[in-house]
């Protein structure tokens, strides 16, 4: 999908901005990750 996206806009803007939300989402699902990873033992 992102792909397709980056062929048809030839924008370096564009591109940077694809990759920097697509890391973003990642990150935030990396922290939920942990975060629950942290938060289990405290809870039981």
């Amino acid at each position: 999908m992102i792909a397709q996206v980056v062929q048809t806009s030839r924008s370096p803007f564009v591109c940077i901005a694809l990759v920097y939300t697509k890391a973003m989402q990642m990150s935030i699902y990396f922290l939920d990750f942990v975060y629950a990873k942290l938060e289990k033992p405290y809870k039981s």
